[in-house]
């Protein structure tokens, strides 16, 4: 039996934005950046609502992730290649992430588990990075959970691991 999930070219669009999305939030934390990136997204997507339902709407959202906001250079985010190892990275991860949302949560309805992907920030789905000078209004009302690759973590009140 095989085992192999294969991708829609939609799903595969998804991946890409994924993946560009990782790239622009976190390649300077390297992988461990990317992976607890991809845990919010993974977990946004696992309770769907205002911010998305899959993983291209949870990326994409309007004011979510700070890489896609109108009046930024985009430029390094939507450039990236295969020839740049950071963004070969934030691919394969974006990858696993499409296949632990797919076989996680639209096959078995969240019963297989947390996806293959380490679960570094348990159930955060709110981050920012820790070098603003003001944390954002939103930190004061939410559980810190954990500070990894210059990105503090945190989740919504009664949502605990």
């Amino acid at each position: 039996m095989n085992n192999a999930l294969e991708f829609t070219a939609v799903e595969i669009d998804a991946i890409m934005i994924g993946a560009r999305t990782l790239y622009g939030e976190a390649r300077g934390g390297g992988a461990e950046g990317m992976i607890s990136v991809a845990n919010v997204i993974y977990n946004r997507v696992e309770a769907p609502g205002w911010w998305g339902h899959d993983l291209a709407s949870v990326c994409q959202t309007p004011d979510q992730f700070s890489c896609w906001l109108p009046g930024l250079d985009h430029d390094a985010m939507l450039r990236a290649d295969l020839f740049n190892i950071s963004f070969c990275a934030a691919l394969a991860i974006a990858t696993q992430l499409a296949a632990d949302i797919k076989r996680d949560l639209y096959y078995h309805g969240g019963a297989a588990g947390r996806g293959t992907l380490p679960s570094l920030v348990g159930n955060a789905t709110y981050y920012y990075a820790s070098n603003m000078k003001t944390p954002p209004e939103w930190a004061a009302k939410l559980i810190f959970v954990c500070e990894i690759a210059g990105q503090r973590f945190y989740e919504i009140p009664g949502h605990s691991a």
